[in-house]
């Protein structure tokens, strides 16, 4: 089911035209999904971290959820339906 949620967050809201813009959305996708978005599963720390051994500092954990729910809230906000949701 976390692929299917994935899906819904990290490409739905593009505009996919060709495999070339696929393949790059999600290497981008890819990316934030291992190095940057935290996971509360392992604890607060991104795939990359927990597969490296990293302790939890509970601090940097609130942070990152700080800082990815203004992400979430700028990404939204961009991708919006326009004909449901017009300016």
């Amino acid at each position: 089911m976390k692929s299917f949620s994935s899906f819904f967050q990290f490409l739905l809201p593009l505009k996919i035209s060709n495999w070339k813009i696929l393949g790059d959305e999600l290497y981008k996708a890819i990316i934030i999904y291992k190095n940057i978005r935290p996971q509360y599963g392992l604890r607060g720390n991104t795939p990359e971290e927990a597969y490296q051994g990293n302790v939890l500092n509970f601090e940097q954990y609130k942070s990152h959820f700080l800082e990815h729910k203004k992400l979430r809230v700028l990404h939204n906000k961009k991708n919006k339906c326009k004909i449901c949701l017009p300016d």
